[in-house]
């Protein structure tokens, strides 16, 4: 569905509506943000259980909604009025996308705490089937765009959409009701109980920490012999039964719910700016924006999941988003005289499914190489490797290929359509594994939902940085007559030198390996024996893995 709702955006906005390439710049930023509101959704869906289930009734919903506005957008009128229009509809079936796909992350979050093992493989099979989906999409997006069609894409991807709300009409996910997953995590905590008492522990070291009870050793002797559904109190009824409220999961997120709702007001402020504010405007939002998550997130969060959630932020944040000059690829001889002049086919068709195999290849070498590394030295190295794998970039922008006698298409796929998509694999999945470690049990929606929100919103963030450099320092033009002379220094300052901020950055980062069971602290949890645990202090070791 992604593939053919993301796919026909480039062509129906730039060649449909004929929107000028810094404007497009904004608006990719406006329909981007859909995915950073979803925070706000795993909050409602882990405090109020729908007709007795936290997930699938709000996925159903979220399908049935996105595909209207998805129909929407494909019947607007080819004109560039549309283009304002057009990036709201799609802002809203993205968010109905992400709605599910959060809540699908919180779920699998849950098993990965189950069998922790399992996690980097199990994420692999389901980015696996992701890519592949994507790429059986993409084989006819490309050839509908160049029939001058892109909306039938569109409306495969409101049919698609429609008809997977049908996997949750019926429970296809096997997700259990609210008060089954309640007495699980009531069980769960019971026997941690149980093993802290064991070993003449107190709880008292949990004092001050949001998210934990607060019980003394005598407290905490009494719940030895307790039924483990008294550690939680049952969900509320309310409306007639329909609804289940969830009270503890709010008593135990309060600052976490209090940063989704500052994350989702700052994701509607962006948007906002981004169609409305003028270039100096945009750029005090964006730094006002930075500054209040950042500084929320340490309030919000346990120190250690805060700095990870910084450090993706401004890891996708100084890689700066340029969809804006990408016409320069596609656009013909009255655009740019000697160019490229790729068919939308060749992009979204064939360089999509280049760089699927790309992507899938980037699994594979994880799993075999780095599932057992440092996440420090993974984002070190995978930084060292892409950024001087840009400069065939500039090379193309620049002609300098075709004076070396390679051929457009030879360059483009074997520069960037193959390794870049690997190299951004092996960055993306370590911190995924990360942030579905550190989770909270019973809430793992929403935590999982707002760090991933927050990475999101650094996407919009590097895609608004990128419109005020080609609206104030380097201005490129994408409509007749065009203008793309500036398009090389945009790519060496975005793509190259903001990049290697990354390296300093990879300190906010656990000194930890990706096999390491970890607790909330970024402490390693390794056992002596089956019977007595240890806690290894992470931040007392230097050895990189």
């Amino acid at each position: 569905m992604c593939a053919f709702m993301g796919g026909s955006v480039f062509p129906i906005f730039i060649n449909v509506y004929k929107v000028e390439a810094a404007r497009y710049q904004r608006l990719s930023g406006v329909m981007d943000l859909a995915w950073t509101i979803k925070a706000f959704t795993a909050v409602v869906c882990d405090t109020f259980a729908f007709l007795g289930y936290t997930k699938r009734w709000y996925m159903f919903a979220s399908c049935v909604v996105g595909s209207v506005f998805a129909l929407l957008y494909g019947l607007l009128p080819a004109k560039p009025s549309s283009g304002d229009i057009a990036s709201c509809f799609v802002f809203l079936s993205l968010y109905g996308v992400s709605s599910v796909d959060i809540l699908s992350e919180g779920y699998y979050s849950r098993l990965m705490r189950k069998i922790p093992k399992a996690g980097p493989a199990l994420l692999s099979w389901i980015w696996w089937f992701i890519k592949s989906g994507g790429t059986a999409g993409t084989l006819i997006i490309g050839p509908l765009s160049d029939l001058k069609m892109p909306q039938v894409g569109v409306f495969i991807a409101a049919g698609l959409q429609f008809i997977a709300s049908l996997i949750y009409l019926f429970n296809l996910y096997g997700e259990k009701t609210n008060r089954e997953e309640r007495i699980e995590d009531a069980c769960n905590m019971h026997k941690e109980l149980l093993l802290d008492l064991e070993k003449g522990k107190t709880l008292s070291r949990m004092e001050g920490r949001e998210g934990t009870f607060d019980v003394d050793q005598e407290k905490a002797l009494e719940l030895l012999e307790a039924s483990p559904e008294l550690l939680l109190p049952q969900p509320i009824n309310s409306c007639c039964g329909f609804v289940e409220i969830n009270k503890e999961v709010v008593m135990r997120n309060k600052r976490v719910i209090a940063y989704s709702a500052v994350m989702t007001a700052s994701a509607m402020i962006m948007a906002l700016a981004n169609v409305f504010a003028d270039t100096l405007g945009l750029l005090i939002i964006c730094v006002v924006v930075s500054l209040v998550c950042s500084v929320m997130s340490f309030w919000a969060l346990p120190l250690v999941i805060a700095k990870i959630n910084v450090f993706n932020y401004f890891c996708t944040s100084v890689f700066i988003n340029l969809p804006g000059i990408n016409k320069f690829y596609i656009a013909g001889p009255d655009c740019v005289p000697g160019g490229p002049h790729f068919s939308l086919t060749f992009i979204y068709t064939v360089c999509t499914v280049i760089s699927t195999v790309s992507y899938i290849t980037g699994i594979l070498v994880f799993n075999y190489f780095f599932s057992k590394s440092n996440y420090r030295k993974i984002m070190i190295i995978t930084t060292i490797v892409l950024t001087p794998l840009i400069l065939p970039e500039v090379m193309m922008l620049k002609r300098w290929n075709i004076q070396v006698g390679i051929p457009d298409h030879l360059f483009y796929i074997g520069t960037s359509t193959i390794i870049p998509p690997l190299i951004n694999m092996l960055i993306w999945m370590p911190a995924t594994i990360l942030l579905s470690r550190l989770c909270p049990r019973g809430s793992e929606s929403t935590v999982f939902a707002l760090l991933a929100s927050f990475l999101n919103l650094g996407y919009t963030t590097s895609t608004s940085i990128g419109a005020i450099l080609m609206e104030y320092v380097w201005p490129i033009k994408s409509n007749p007559p065009c203008d793309f002379k500036n398009a090389v220094k945009l790519v060496i300052f975005g793509h190259i030198l903001l990049p290697l901020l990354v390296i300093p950055l990879t300190l906010l980062l656990p000194n930890v390996r990706l096999s390491d069971e970890i607790d909330v602290d970024g402490n390693v949890i390794s056992k002596k024996t089956d019977e007595e645990p240890h806690v290894k202090l992470a931040k007392d070791s230097n050895e990189v893995h």
